[in-house]
């Protein structure tokens, strides 16, 4: 998975999320974020154990623990 932000704000890190029907999630890593930055930032993560067929979000946490 690949992901890129244009800024952050108080950026703790993303929930990096697999599901096999978009219903059920489960939190398979955790990518550190940035903090405060107004520079452009990349990510990658690997799923290491896919199935055939997967659904991916992120869920960014920041500093204060609000995840959205």
């Amino acid at each position: 998975l690949n992901w890129t932000t244009a800024s952050e704000q108080s950026n703790e890190g993303f929930y990096i999320e697999r599901s096999v029907d978009g219903q059920d999630w489960q939190t398979i890593g955790f990518e550190m974020g940035n903090g405060t930055t107004t520079e452009i930032s990349n990510y990658e993560f690997i799923d290491k154990n896919p199935s055939l067929e997967n659904y991916y979000r992120l869920r960014q946490v920041d500093m204060t623990g609000q995840i959205t």
